[in-house]
């Protein structure tokens, strides 16, 4: 239970009964983080590589090129654009705040108008308003990683993992005489005009002063995150990867992309998720091409065959967060001391903070609603966003577009295997035990 595997001071709830869904959900959260770190700890001890942190109705698979797919980045505001710097999603409302650069050398904070969640809203993109004004998204951590200051001023003490917390900025602080090393500290709201600055996202690489004139560095961690790839070579590289039913590896791509232009892209890996609905395919057979090397396999057994249709590749809100995939081996001990900072960016320095842009990305992770009868299974302190009627929604959500891509898997596993190996293995894909399991 939590006292012999969570960290004393995680031990936030132990009696279920009285807590509502908020607090078990920060709970569960905190459990899923320290599991994280502990599982990728294990893989490292055991001499292993690559450790992929996904759910179990997630698969992870080669992205690749489909007419559907989002447009790339862009490096700079078309022209007549201007461009939003500093933004973030604003708390209030369905807008977007930020600033603006004039060129008088003002900068004036605005707050867009409701933005529809149909766009795409990642950095290198332009967004429309309801009021039909449009801005450029700039890529401020890869801005930041470039023009702020590697080190603190003389004197300003640093702020190490922060993030924007409800009252003020949260981090560790360094270099500070009148406070120990490693100390947790929350900033005495944002500084600036009050009620505005909360919503500037702040990057690493500035100094910030709060509200009652402390100043402080904020760590540029972003120097050390796996680089962006550039947009046209990571296209390039995603019309050359292999089909699954091929047998490659995500080992072999790596290696293969690892001697190209794209060169080593780090031991953290971040992959956008790309949901699937519920929808079913009407007569799902096998292929002529599969039919042989299948028999006796019933498709309506794994998901991912019953589901191909998915929602848009840009739509965020119904998509969610990316995953990642990390090479222990490449990952010193100590960052394995603390929790995960979330399960969807589990490493500090190591693992980017911001959205995997899904034009470039060579790999990505399917999310399967799955029947109402898996989705609604699970028993664990989220069961109660898992009404039918929610669910439906998302089934709605995600009925965009449609392939093929992760269909090939079960040819190439049964050749591999042989047809018993393979049947013996999969034996129960599909059934549920007749009594639900609480996983509270």
């Amino acid at each position: 239970n939590d006292l012999d595997y969570m960290p004393p001071s995680y031990v936030s709830v132990l009696d279920p009964e009285g807590v509502d869904d908020e607090g078990l959900t920060v709970h569960h959260r905190k459990r899923q983080n320290n599991f994280a770190i502990r599982c990728l700890d294990h893989h490292k001890a055991m001499g292993r590589t690559w450790v992929l942190l996904v759910d179990v109705d997630e698969y992870m698979v080669f992205n690749a090129v489909h007419e559907d797919d989002p447009p790339l980045p862009m490096k700079a505001a078309p022209e007549g654009i201007p461009t939003l710097e500093d933004w973030s999603w604003s708390y209030a409302g369905d807008g977007i705040h930020g600033r603006i650069d004039y060129g008088d050398g003002q900068k004036k904070m605005i707050e867009t108008g409701d933005i529809d969640e149909s766009q795409i809203y990642y950095a290198g993109f332009v967004i429309e308003d309801d009021a039909k004004a449009k801005y450029f998204l700039r890529d401020d951590l890869t801005y930041y990683n470039q023009t702020g200051l590697d080190e603190a001023p003389p004197g300003v003490p640093t702020l190490r993992r922060f993030y924007e917390g409800d009252y003020g900025i949260v981090g560790y602080i360094y270099g500070d005489k009148n406070k120990t090393d490693g100390e947790r500290l929350i900033t005495d709201g944002w500084g600036g005009e009050i009620g505005k600055e909360k919503y500037i996202k702040r990057f690493g690489g500035q100094v910030f002063t709060d509200n009652s004139g402390n100043t402080y560095f904020l760590e540029k961690e972003q120097r050390s995150f796996p680089p962006h790839l550039e947009p046209a070579l990571a296209l390039e590289v995603r019309r050359h990867l292999p089909k699954t039913r091929d047998g490659a590896t995500v080992q072999d791509v790596l290696n293969e992309v690892s001697k190209g232009p794209l060169g080593e892209l780090g031991p953290c890996l971040s992959m956008p998720r790309l949901r699937y609905s519920s929808k079913e395919e009407d007569d799902i057979v096998w292929s002529k091409e599969m039919g042989s090397a299948l028999k006796g396999f019933d498709a309506n057994n794994f998901a991912t065959f019953q589901f191909r249709h998915h929602a848009s590749k840009h739509d965020f809100a119904t998509n969610k967060y990316g995953k990642t995939i990390i090479d222990v081996s490449r990952v010193g001990v100590s960052h394995f001391k603390d929790s995960a900072r979330s399960i969807h960016f589990p490493l500090s320095y190591l693992c980017r903070n911001d959205f995997p842009p899904y034009s470039t990305s060579l790999f990505r992770v399917n999310h399967y609603l799955d029947s109402w009868e898996a989705h609604s299974y699970r028993q664990d302190v989220r069961a109660s966003r898992r009404c039918r009627e929610c669910y439906d929604v998302l089934t709605k959500d995600a009925d965009v577009g449609k392939d093929n891509d992760i269909q090939g898997w079960l040819q190439y596993f049964v050749e591999h295997h042989g047809a018993l190996k393979a049947s013996e293995l999969l034996n129960g894909a599909g059934d549920f035990v007749p009594e639900k399991i609480d996983v509270t």
